[in-house]
């Protein structure tokens, strides 16, 4: 394989006739190196609830719930570029869509940080304790549009990620209490083909 790399999650949702697909690339100027670049499969299809840190999710191809993509620790920044595309690679605009963002914890040294840009609005708790959100943070400076910056506050494992978007709940792991609802955000965004 050569080129940069891109992620496909194919047939997404239909618009005005046309399947959509969501496809995540690298900006320009931004670097990417993965930890495991088999965990970058697009989809996470359940968690083994007896797993620990070092037991990966069990993976597959379809019917998964949750797309994954995978950094390399020691303070690696990539920008990411999610775009909606039709069969034809060409971008498309929707009036509105809702991303999300799940499983916001850190390995043993390296805290995971997200900043998403152009959205209208947001859904998080600023004030829980399982990670750290803001739209009013060094994370976001120099931004013009709306931006959200979050950070995670503790360790995560295998056992603690979500595999149902709509089963957040607490759940014990590695002797912790994890919400998992709180270790997420959900962005709406507006008149939209891409962000970052």
């Amino acid at each position: 394989f050569s080129g940069p790399p891109v992620m496909h999650f194919d047939g997404v949702g239909e618009y005005d006739g046309k399947n959509l697909h969501l496809v995540v690339s690298i900006k320009d100027g931004s670097d990417y190196v993965p930890a495991n670049s088999l965990k970058n499969n697009g989809m996470t299809c359940f968690a083994d609830p007896q797993a620990t840190f070092s037991t990966p999710d069990v993976s597959c191809t379809t019917g998964g719930a949750f797309g994954q993509i995978n950094l390399k620790g020691n303070k690696q920044e990539t920008t990411m570029v999610f775009s909606i595309q039709d069969d034809d690679g060409n971008p498309v605009t929707l009036p509105g869509f809702a991303f999300s963002a799940y499983d916001i914890d850190q390995g043993r040294d390296v805290p995971e940080e997200y900043v998403v840009k152009g959205w209208k609005y947001a859904l998080y708790d600023a004030m829980n304790q399982e990670a750290f959100f803001t739209e009013d943070s060094d994370l976001c400076s120099g931004v013009t549009e709306s931006c959200l910056a979050a950070k995670s506050k503790y360790e995560g494992s295998a056992c603690d990620n979500p595999v149902n978007p709509m089963d957040l709940e607490e759940i014990v792991c590695d002797g912790r209490t994890v919400d998992r609802k709180l270790r997420a955000f959900m962005l709406e965004f507006e008149n939209t083909a891409e962000f970052e």
